[in-house]
């Protein structure tokens, strides 16, 4: 125990570097201008959504050139009315055993869909300027109007408990294996779920959500299909673009929706970049150990490493609160409590790989959806 808190200070530094290392690039919508188009569909799938519609659509109000389907998925609330009430065209999405998830309300959309463009946006996600979707759609057209463009909206935090989400937020993005040093140069990039672009000719000859009928995250499905079409595949961070709001409704429904797919969605990160992650995950657990291992010392022994272990902890806690204000708008407060953050972190991770692993399945929204690997 003597060298113990040296030890976790040189792990507490190693692991810092690791975390400027797994995020070392960004990826935003930098695009300002786009062409006349086509026209876009805007195809929303909704279950239960009464409570996050009405901020989305009041950001679609002035978008021009545009249709706004909403895919009612079983509602019981007023899901429908609101819709209808913003202008929205409002259909039913028919039951069938075989889809999982919201894929069959995204297929159905686009069914229904009139315009060259289809853009799947969830329901708990809204664009943050008027500009926005004009910024989006100039973005795609630098990829030639061709392929998949997907985003990963930035949180918008708002009740103290979502800001647990931190670290899922963070790995969403990583995760995906373009954001890190280690990341290859002809890396496949995958699609994030909440917001994808793409034209009618691409997603019907891909096939679109209909490759994801079986899976929980979509986005990893349809990248591999349009990749497979040999088709470009780009996405970016939504920070300044689009925002949303996770799992409002309390604690308990944002432990349901990371369960839900965080285990699926970390056995698609390459193992260079996931070192990284768990390395820099670890130097929270590290940086606390050290603390309290200089703290249980005589004073008179240990004031320089009692400062040392204070200075590495708020180091982390710093780069931990600058890396989670990348994806969204988390409060300071996490620079001090990054461990119960971590701790939070390995309960729902651990819960989730045995929903999926073990009883391979997950509830969601009053439904059972079975894994199928």
């Amino acid at each position: 125990m003597k060298h113990l808190p040296r030890w976790l200070s040189g792990f507490t530094v190693a692991s810092i570097v690791c975390g400027s290392l797994m995020y070392r690039y960004r990826k935003r919508i930098t695009a300002q201008t786009a062409n006349a188009h086509q026209g876009v569909s805007i195809i929303i799938p909704a279950r239960n959504e009464a409570k996050n519609l009405p901020r989305l659509l009041a950001s679609l109000t002035e978008a021009e050139n545009t249709e706004v389907i909403v895919m009612d998925d079983g509602s019981t609330d007023t899901t429908r009315d609101i819709a209808e009430d913003y202008g929205a065209k409002v259909y039913a999405v028919p039951d069938d055993a075989e889809w999982q998830g919201k894929s069959h309300a995204c297929y159905g959309g686009s069914l229904k869909a009139q315009k060259a463009l289809f853009m799947f946006v969830d329901a708990d996600v809204w664009f943050e300027a008027e500009d926005s979707l004009k910024r989006i759609l100039a973005q795609y057209q630098q990829q030639g109007n061709q392929g998949l463009l997907s985003i990963q909206p930035y949180h918008y935090i708002e009740a103290p408990y979502e800001n647990f989400s931190v670290i899922f937020n963070l790995m969403t993005v990583i995760g995906m294996n373009v954001f890190s040093v280690t990341r290859e140069k002809n890396t496949p990039e995958s699609a994030f779920g909440p917001v994808l672009l793409t034209n009618r000719a691409d997603y019907f000859r891909t096939q679109g959500h209909r490759n994801a009928a079986t899976q929980i995250i979509e986005g990893f499905a349809l990248s591999e299909a349009y990749h497979q079409a040999n088709l470009p595949v780009r996405l970016f961070e939504g920070e300044g673009t689009v925002n949303f709001r996770m799992y409002p409704q309390g604690m308990r429904s944002l432990i349901a929706g990371w369960s839900k797919h965080f285990a699926v969605g970390a056995q698609n990160t390459q193992s260079s970049v996931m070192l990284l992650i768990m390395a820099w995950l670890f130097g929270s657990a590290a940086s606390l150990a050290q603390v309290i291992a200089a703290l249980s010392k005589p004073k008179a022994r240990t004031q320089s490493q009692t400062l040392r272990a204070l200075s590495l902890y708020t180091l982390y806690g710093l780069q931990f609160y600058r890396l989670g204000r990348r994806t969204g708008s988390f409060k300071p407060w996490l620079i001090l409590a990054h461990p119960v953050c971590f701790a939070f972190f390995i309960f729902i991770f651990s819960k989730s790989w045995f929903d999926v692993n073990i009883r391979k399945s997950v509830r969601w929204k009053g439904r059972n959806i079975v894994i199928k690997k």
